[in-house]
């Protein structure tokens, strides 16, 4: 959504850097919980977007002593590489206000319902991410059962053996807030807490103020994230939130990536074959975003 004056919006949406994020688009980005997962690339202009990743095992460094050994000859690791394809699609939103109200309101009505369009944008893209916490081959927890802090543990573990040192300071639970719920009501009936506190700008410093609202504390070493946007699995009976390794400057890859085309306002331009007395207002988004690395990402089934 491009506002007057902001000069990182427009650049984004006029020149196409090579690689983008919605942190960019302060409107969306103050409204989006989860849009920080995702390892975003620019479209530039194609239809679909091809990412290649490593696949297979990472390369492990081996100790060469004095000597003879230091003859001997290395032997390299192979690394194979993979590719996932995004295929961006326009998500949009458009509402009509009263020309009257607007002239006669002593809100700014246009400011308000320029941040209605944006919630909705963002409530999509979240989504759209939590949508994507069902793809993981591997998962924890059992249907029609609460969260357990042993659920949540073996998520950290598989993850772990996983991901390997990828997932060491790099990967965040997100879990509705029913299934947060279930992991206090575990940890009251230990008489044990389960929090450690910690600020999330000291593992996640791009984090955005909706996900920092959201932050709940630090489990099994990483931080947990609140979402209502956690979608319903096995019909209305469960849950599926996850535990997965997002965008980092410590390594490559993450368990979601994405092709971000632009996210922009609607002029009344687009509307002008259909004019009303009503002003009208609108957003839309273009992107893609799906599972880049199954390895990355734990899901995490528990009663809803």
């Amino acid at each position: 959504m491009a506002t007057s004056g902001s000069s990182e919006t427009s650049t984004l949406l006029g020149i196409r850097p090579a690689r983008v994020s919605p942190d960019l688009i302060p409107e969306v980005r103050d409204n989006t919980v989860l849009a920080g997962m995702v390892d975003w690339h620019d479209s530039n202009g194609a239809a679909s977007v091809a990412v290649g990743r490593i696949a297979g095992t990472s390369p492990s460094a081996t100790q060469k002593d004095n000597g003879t050994d230091e003859l001997d000859a290395i032997t390299p690791s192979v690394i194979t590489t993979a590719a996932a394809t995004f295929t961006p699609a326009a998500k949009a939103v458009f509402i009509l206000m009263s020309t009257v109200a607007i002239k006669t309101s002593a809100p700014d009505l246009v400011a308000a319902s320029r941040g209605l369009v944006a919630r909705a944008l963002a409530t999509k893209l979240d989504v759209d991410v939590a949508t994507a916490f069902a793809s993981p081959a591997t998962s924890v927890g059992s249907s029609g059962v609460p969260l357990s802090l042993n659920d949540a543990l073996d998520a950290a573990t598989t993850l772990q053996i996983n991901a390997g040192s990828r997932a060491d300071g790099n990967a965040v639970y997100v879990l509705h807030p029913v299934q947060v719920k279930h992991l206090e009501q575990d940890a009251m009936s230990r008489n044990a807490p389960w929090i450690a506190a910690r600020q999330l700008a000291d593992f996640f410093p791009a984090a955005s103020d909706a996900m920092r609202r959201n932050f709940v504390g630090m489990l099994n070493g990483f931080p947990v994230i609140r979402s209502s946007n956690v979608q319903l699995a096995n019909g209305v009976a469960d849950r599926n939130g996850i535990l997965a390794v997002v965008p980092s400057a410590s390594g490559p890859g993450a368990y979601l990536g994405g092709a971000m085309v632009s996210i922009e306002e609607m002029s009344e331009d687009s509307q002008s074959m259909n004019f009303r007395v009503a002003q009208s207002m609108g957003g839309v988004s273009i992107y893609a975003l799906g599972e880049a690395k199954d390895e990355f990402g734990v899901a995490i089934i528990s009663d809803a």
